[in-house]
């Protein structure tokens, strides 16, 4: 149990945070919210010495002078303080600047920094329980990342204000955002399509079974039809053909569980799901962090607690048996060279399967977090298992000959699939080697390649690697508007115009053009 004391203060980000941590901690505690960062680099000046080892220079935002004061008063009256914001760089550099505003060695004495991934009242109290010192690392690297943002950012964007329209900005995110944006627009403005083909036979088994095969092969050579010609000279002898089973393949293949959700792949995922932009669904997961129902949701590592990995199994096997539970638990590594692996991937806090839409939980959260759910869940299921077959067809006709191949799957164990199912199987005749098959039908479709899609709002952030910083959703909001606009505009002397001046509005890359 924690000592009780005259008076602990923990102070928080977030109103809402702060509220239900007040439920777990109960007497002896006062929870309070900084709400957001209290200082910043100034706006009317560089606030950056590059002569001085690039010292900044922070000053009290904006209505957050009484915020700073009145927490102060709080902090000296207090016993024991916490300092329990958010479990990432941002999260360390507000606590740091509290104390430096500040500016008071007694409080600084008694200040400790309380960490936790998830909202719980167990998770809390271990926080508190075992508080550590502020990680002058993670302050360090939020600050280079601030002070590179105002060395792009802060002389660069007067030339937006002249050129295109007061109130603009750039940056370090901004910049390499609008470049990657552009070169995709050239590559898609740039691309000319392909015309091909498609030819299938219908054929059947002398049981009247159906089989559907594709050409892939003609006279030995492989078949790639770009023309109506190409097409012709397939059917033009296709129905006087004698074809055979050439070969008939089974084998088994296995597909793993995709890793719980970072914030990237969430982002995705509910936007291919669920129709939900990035911002939208990063706002819906906030609520539901604070809420104490799932664990911090910005982070870049796949790493799940033990505890965590326990419950998803105790889950597994009560809701589906032990054969959907792997004899050791499924591991994922990190594709991000920089995840802080301390932290965990996004999942549950309880294996609550579902929650109730009611208060401040709407139907969205909801959908959210089975989403969530069942993404971790899976994640530490077994693996889905298919039996696969392939036929080999041969299709003669005097000196002509063809090669066409079909396939299909059979799923025998669905794994985690269970919880995300996938396409039904495609179960083909039982044929044996060198059977004869009758000719039925060719169908011939004419198709043409597509270009690279526009990048969304989710894989912009990933591509800037900023998805956890808060520069990520301003590139979001400005540059793309919502997960499926584009920008459009005249894309003559892109490249040079964006490797001059970039921007944060849809429609920019047009107007730099214009007057570069």
């Amino acid at each position: 149990m924690i000592q009780s004391l005259l008076m602990q203060l923990v102070i928080v980000e977030s109103p809402t945070k702060a509220k239900k941590l007040t439920q777990y901690l109960g007497k002896g505690f006062v929870v309070e919210a900084s709400r957001g960062h209290v200082r910043d680099l100034p706006k009317s000046k560089l606030g950056v010495d590059v002569e001085n080892n690039f010292e900044p220079t922070y000053e009290t935002l904006r209505g957050s002078g009484k915020t700073v004061t009145q927490l102060k008063k709080l902090a000296k009256q207090a016993d024991k303080l916490y300092l329990a914001t958010d479990p990432d760089r941002e999260g360390e550099a507000i606590s740091w600047h509290l104390l430096e505003a500040w500016d008071d060695k007694e409080i600084n004495k008694k200040a400790e920094r309380a960490v936790f991934h998830e909202i719980t009242k167990e998770a809390v109290l271990k926080a508190i329980q075992n508080p550590k010192t502020i990680n002058d690392a993670m302050v360090d690297a939020q600050q280079a990342r601030r002070v590179l943002d105002r060395l792009v950012g802060y002389k660069l964007s007067p030339v937006l204000w002249k050129k295109i329209r007061r109130g603009l900005s750039a940056g370090r995110v901004q910049s390499v955002a609008l470049r990657l944006i552009v070169e995709r627009e050239d590559e898609i403005e740039a691309f000319e399509p392909e015309e091909y083909w498609e030819v299938d036979l219908e054929l059947s088994t002398d049981g009247k079974e159906s089989i559907t095969a594709r050409v892939i092969g003609l006279n030995g050579k492989k078949y790639e039809p770009h023309s109506q010609e190409d097409v012709d000279t397939v059917q033009s002898w296709a129905k006087d053909g004698e074809y055979t089973v050439k070969s008939v393949e089974k084998r088994q293949r296995s597909r793993k569980p995709y890793a719980p959700f970072t914030t990237s792949t969430l982002q995705q995922q509910a936007s291919s799901r669920l129709g939900m932009s990035a911002k939208r669904s990063m706002a819906l997961a906030q609520q539901l962090y604070e809420e104490g129902l799932i664990t911090y949701h910005r982070t870049d590592s796949t790493n799940l607690s033990s505890q965590a990995v326990s419950m998803a199994r105790e889950y597994i096997t009560s809701q589906f048996g032990e054969k959907y539970v792997p004899s050791k638990p499924n591991v994922y590594s990190s594709k991000s060279k920089n995840a802080q692996e301390a932290h965990e991937a996004i999942r549950p806090t309880a294996a609550k399967p579902s929650i109730p839409a009611k208060g401040k939980i709407t139907e969205s959260h909801a959908k959210l977090y089975d989403l969530i759910f069942r993404r971790f869940v899976a994640s530490q299921m077994t693996v889905a298992k298919y039996d696969i077959t392939t036929i080999l067809v041969s299709g003669k006709q005097g000196k002509n000959e063809l090669e066409a191949r079909c396939s299909g799957s059979i799923i025998t164990h669905d794994g985690w699939m269970k919880l995300f199912p996938g396409s039904e199987d495609t179960i083909l005749p039982d044929v044996s080697e060198k059977e004869t098959l009758k000719y039925e039908d060719i169908i011939t479709q004419q198709k043409f390649t597509q270009p690279p899609t526009t990048l969304q709002r989710c894989l912009l952030g990933e591509r800037t690697g900023k998805t956890r910083h808060w520069s990520s959703k301003y590139v979001c909001e400005h540059y793309l508007g919502d997960s499926r606009s584009r920008v459009r505009g005249t894309r003559k002397q892109s490249l040079q115009a964006n490797r001059s001046r970039e921007d944060s509005h849809p429609f920019l890359a047009q107007k730099f053009r214009r007057h570069y």
